[in-house]
């Protein structure tokens, strides 16, 4: 467990620059519903936290607030959890309350934590 923990706060760190970077930048904003707004931080921070947590546990699944959802995951006896830019709302505001939020959980045995990444401070 303490090589996934070092591999998830890797990628949270890198995804939170990526976020970081278009912090009160220019970028469109769309709307996946329901006033729920996405940006092309969230889509970038997610690519990214895929990449590198699946790229380093191929075999884990996926699950991401920005990704379309696979029954595949369910398959899974490990599973990453993701909200990329957990917060976007106050992210397009301009407003420093967002996270980087990555949890990990186990089928078979209750165990559930997670990794929150603040790229605003």
């Amino acid at each position: 467990m303490n090589a996934e923990l070092s591999i998830e706060k890797d990628a949270a760190i890198e995804a939170g620059g990526l976020i970081f970077s278009y912090y009160k930048a220019d970028y469109e904003i769309k709307d996946k519903g329901y006033h729920n707004p996405v940006t092309p931080a969230d889509h970038a921070a997610d690519a990214r936290l895929k990449e590198i947590l699946t790229g380093n546990y191929p075999n884990y699944g996926w699950l991401s607030e920005e990704t379309v959802d696979s029954k595949e995951r369910l398959e899974r006896d490990r599973v990453w959890v993701v909200d990329p830019l957990d917060g976007t709302k106050e992210f397009i505001e301009g407003v420093p309350h967002f996270v980087v939020s990555i949890a990990f959980g186990f089928k078979m045995d209750s165990q559930f934590w997670e990794y929150f990444i603040i790229p605003s401070l």
